[in-house]
């Protein structure tokens, strides 16, 4: 795979992308996805905790664990944020809490807006997101939500495309398989595999 160069240290070797800790959703722990990494021999963690403009988290005591548990372990770490676009294009995401960022994961799954409002906002996003490395994180999750994504397949495809012509990645999302094969072919030197992982059973095997 050869992806855009501001990606090259982030997914290097063999690492695990997506990843919720109990500072919101998920079930574990940093220490604990370190202690799977290190078991399993994964290189990198790249986390993608959920993030607002006023979390109900201390991201500050996020950020210093992770790092922590990076020294204690051996194991490199990516510090990444899901974010959600707004209408008008802009993340849900404070500047101070981008800055920290090494990669944002743009999501679309909680738009309250008509499609064609979405289909505005994400590529206004995709235009937006130079600052950072991104990936549109289950890409489509919105459309299926609206009951629109297999209507709109050419609508898809064109934000697809878009968001790759801009240097964005495409996420592989295990957990709801929104691209079809004919797209990741089509896209395969911009997609990674997500975990979307929330507890121990989302992790490989």
């Amino acid at each position: 795979m050869v992806l855009p160069s501001r990606f090259n240290r982030i997914f290097s070797g063999s690492y695990l992308f997506h990843l919720h800790t109990g500072y919101t959703d998920g079930t574990l722990s940093p220490v604990e996805y370190f202690q799977f990494a290190q078991q399993h021999g994964y290189d990198r963690l790249i986390f993608l905790e959920h993030i607002r403009r006023h979390p109900n988290y201390d991201v500050t005591q996020f950020v210093s664990e992770v790092r922590e548990c990076e020294r204690d372990f051996g194991v490199d770490a990516t510090i990444g944020f899901e974010a959600k676009v707004l209408p008008g294009g802009e993340l849900d995401i404070s500047n101070e809490h981008l800055r920290l960022a090494e990669v944002v994961g743009i999501a679309e799954h909680g738009f309250k807006g008509s499609l064609a409002e979405l289909c505005s906002s994400l590529r206004l996003a995709f235009r937006r997101s130079a600052e950072v490395p991104c990936v549109w994180v289950h890409p489509g999750l919105g459309l299926r939500r609206k009951a629109e994504l297999e209507m709109q397949q050419f609508t898809y495809a064109g934000l697809l495309e878009e968001a790759s012509a801009l240097g964005i990645l495409i996420e592989r999302n295990r957990r709801y398989g929104l691209i079809q094969e004919a797209h990741i072919c089509r896209f395969v030197e911009d997609v990674v595999v997500g975990l979307d992982a929330h507890c121990r059973d989302d992790l490989p095997a």
